[in-house]
């Protein structure tokens, strides 16, 4: 008996040790992935922005009943797309909860079903059963992308050979009186083999899976249930077998706020000035487009594609230079750092930092969020950023060295 007792120890043992070692490296491939996915969302930001700025340019050169007109109409939209894409790319390595918006279901689920198409076999169909004037919920919109496709995926694997996927959204107290009681349900459902008792209680468990060692992590619905725990929800599972499952998560409804709705874009130029613009930044494309931006709209610039020829050019144009614009990703010299030595100089500069990284790792930088202008952007949106900077109130910024 004790030798029984012994052996079932050490073998227990050992399973906890090796599932130790698989969360370890299962860490270390997400720390990987997440600066991977940053890296790629950088550069095609930068990318984006160069884009965004020369549609936008040629829009205000070229008449409303010109021709070609829709032809650059579509470059702006299909850069506004790529630009959720990347969005979508960040939100994969970020960490953070993310900040929470008033946002319509519907409208989100609709965003997302040409990412998940490609997702799915041929032999799967994907179908949508979203209520009418459904309530608002409260949640980043990063956030609930993630868990929804994590759902989806899920229900996918599910499937092997082939079968249906819905994705449902409806009120789960149609009748209520009490405002505050009343949740929005958005359940994915699959027509796979379902799953009995013991498995569907652990489902929402850290690294347990039901698939092949090295196929799964088993954090996907456990990250679905952080997210909506998060977001001030609940998440369930019903299923039996021979009978599919159904996922549900529940979203406290925000009856009192609407949406936003999206800003008309504009290519009416914005309020420019005369005063002088360090610009800092190492892609020479992106430099030109900021540049030719602030040009056009009678500012003066100076710039630089590195640290110390910014500090130079500071130094060489003493008390004339009103705002450094600077991207946070420089070679040799990090943005915040000349930004520190510019403003031992000139204490009362203002400050303005450009960055295609996500929030949540600009926040790791210890920058100021307000000062913070993230491509891709407009030149609309560049103009309108650097004159409010350049009309703020108040000293200097505090910089982290």
């Amino acid at each position: 008996m004790l030798f029984a007792a012994s052996l079932a120890e050490r073998e227990a043992a050992q399973e906890e040790l090796r599932r130790s070692e698989e969360r370890s490296r299962h860490a270390w491939k997400m720390e990987a992935l997440g600066h991977l996915a940053s890296g790629i969302a950088h550069e095609f930001n930068n990318l984006l922005t160069v884009i965004r700025g020369h549609a936008s340019i040629l829009e205000t050169k070229i008449t409303l009943d010109d021709a070609r007109r829709s032809s650059v109409e579509e470059i702006s939209k299909a850069a506004e797309r790529a630009s959720e894409a990347t969005r979508r790319i960040l939100a994969f390595g970020r960490r953070d909860d993310g900040v929470p918006v008033v946002l319509d279901l519907q409208v989100a689920i609709r965003g997302l079903v040409p990412v998940l198409t490609p997702l799915l076999s041929r032999k799967i169909t994907l179908r949508l059963e979203l209520e009418p004037r459904l309530p608002c919920v409260r949640i980043d919109p990063g956030m609930l992308e993630q868990a929804v496709l994590n759902l989806v995926l899920n229900a996918r694997d599910a499937l092997p050979r082939g079968g249906r996927v819905t994705i449902r959204a409806r009120r789960s107290t149609p009748q209520t009186s009490a405002g505050e009681s009343c949740c929005v349900e958005l359940s994915v459902i699959d027509t796979g083999d379902g799953m009995d008792e013991a498995t569907r209680r652990r489902l929402f468990e850290p690294y347990f899976t039901t698939k092949p060692r090295g196929k799964g992590s088993g954090l996907g619905l456990a990250m679905v249930h952080g997210i909506v725990t998060r977001a001030g929800g609940s998440a369930d599972v019903w299923s039996e077998p021979g009978r599919g499952s159904v996922f549900t998560i529940r979203l406290p409804a925000d009856l009192h706020s609407i949406p936003p709705k999206p800003e008309p874009r504009s290519v009416t130029p914005g309020s420019g000035g005369r005063e002088t613009i360090l610009v800092v930044e190492d892609e020479e494309t992106v430099r030109l487009v900021v540049r030719d931006t602030l040009t056009a709209r009678g500012y003066e610039i100076l710039a630089a594609s590195n640290g110390p020829d910014a500090l130079q050019l500071f130094r060489l144009f003493p008390g004339r230079i009103s705002l450094l614009l600077t991207d946070v990703d420089l070679p040799s010299m990090p943005g915040a750092e000349v930004a520190s030595r510019a403003m031992l100089e000139r204490p009362g500069l203002r400050l303005l930092f450009m960055s295609g990284h996500s929030q949540a790792v600009l926040d790791q930088a210890g920058i100021d969020p307000s000062r913070i202008l993230l491509k891709p952007f407009s030149p609309e949106a560049l103009a309108t950023r650097v004159r409010q900077e350049l009309d703020a109130c108040g000293s200097a910024q505090a910089i982290p060295c």
